[in-house]
């Protein structure tokens, strides 16, 4: 999972893609923000819908914490639409990103702060 967009992108293909291609792994990306396209709203935890830009499915949004903004979720690279989703679910452990994500910039802030001191 890449903190960035997949195909839900405006040449349909985001840093997710460059790097799942680049490297020839699987990749997800993960934003917190919608680059292009448009969507409803989720409600509910857990409720998805699809990201639609320029009449193409490029990805979802996802409710994945209560209280909280959606997420984007979109393929990137040897990933279909339908799997994006279910691994991105399936990874969600009570939190707003996915645990990769999440663990990724817990990471990355702690090397910021050492790196201040």
């Amino acid at each position: 999972m890449i903190d960035g967009c997949g195909i839900n992108h405006p040449r349909f293909a985001g840093l997710a893609t460059h790097i799942g291609v680049a490297l020839d792994i699987p990749t997800i990306g993960v934003s917190k923000n919608i680059l292009c396209g448009t969507s409803e709203q989720p409600v509910d935890v857990g409720e998805f819908h699809p990201l639609i830009y320029n009449n193409k499915h490029t990805g979802w949004v996802l409710l994945s914490k209560e209280n909280c903004n959606p997420i984007i979720i979109a393929p990137g690279h040897q990933v279909s639409l339908a799997s994006s989703i279910e691994i991105v679910k399936h990874c969600l452990r009570g939190y707003k990103l996915p645990e990769p994500t999440r663990q990724a910039h817990g990471y990355v802030n702690t090397v910021k702060r050492e790196m201040k001191a």
